[in-house]
């Protein structure tokens, strides 16, 4: 039989912290990816406002 604890600081008082190089290794990656589409979308929208090409606001 095995029960699991999650976050009870009565029965764990001390932790191991969130491993802070895997926390990145994970959600590193996404917030690469989620910048690269917030920068791509703020190029279409400032070449649109400035009436210019998007290829030459890179």
């Amino acid at each position: 039989m095995i029960e699991i604890v999650h976050g009870d600081t009565s029965k764990t008082p001390m932790g191991m912290g969130t491993y802070g190089s895997r926390s990145l290794a994970v959600g590193g990656s996404a917030m690469v990816r989620a910048t690269e589409k917030i920068i791509a979308k703020a190029k279409k929208i400032a070449a649109h406002l400035m009436e210019a090409s998007e290829a030459m606001s890179s």
